[in-house]
């Protein structure tokens, strides 16, 4: 007895029981914990990013919750780490305010964003000018265009530009001069 169970409402015939409905529900919810373990076994992802991917596989609004709080509850989906881990992979790379915004658009709430950077012990201005003496090496820094490049490198990271401004002026041991017009 291996018939396939239908699953739009159209299939189902008058002789359609409460069971079958159960078997179906219950197959359904299977699926999707299978589809999020699959999608976790991958890389971590937010809540929102897993919501959204079984949503794209057309699975029903009651197995993506059951799914959701299934992986929740062996603590396999957790945004507080994702977060984390997110700062530790591109603290090196990115500003605060710029992994911030990022980790807002994957839809982590502003309170586990906010506690993440501030346990996080990276210094801003520390990776800023790591980033900067890695972009300027080799580069003739006597001159105004590559030094404003310098500066939109940072502040194109995220960075301030008074932060990119005073640590390119730094870098180049000379005072950016007033005459540079933004």
């Amino acid at each position: 007895m291996n018939r396939r169970i239908p699953v739009s409402q159209e299939e189902k015939t008058e002789e359609w029981t409460e069971e079958q409905d159960a078997v179906l529900r219950n197959e359904m919810e299977r699926k999707a914990r299978l589809r999020c373990m699959k999608l976790l076994e991958y890389s971590d992802r937010t809540e929102q990013q897993l919501r959204k991917k079984l949503q794209e596989n057309e699975f029903p609004a009651f197995a993506v919750e059951s799914a959701i709080s299934y992986v929740k509850q062996f603590h396999y989906l957790d945004d507080r780490r994702y977060a984390e881990n997110y700062l530790l992979q591109q603290g090196q790379r990115k500003s605060r305010k710029r992994m911030a915004q990022d980790l807002r658009q994957r839809g982590v709430s502003n309170a586990l964003i906010e506690e993440a950077i501030d346990n996080s012990s990276d210094c801003e201005a520390e990776t800023a000018a790591k980033l900067l003496e890695k972009r300027a090496r080799g580069k003739d820094l006597s001159q105004d265009k590559v030094r404003w490049g310098l500066v939109r490198y940072l502040t194109g990271r995220g960075f301030s530009y008074d932060l990119s401004r005073r640590l390119v002026a730094s870098y180049t041991d000379s005072s950016m001069e007033e005459d540079w017009n933004c």
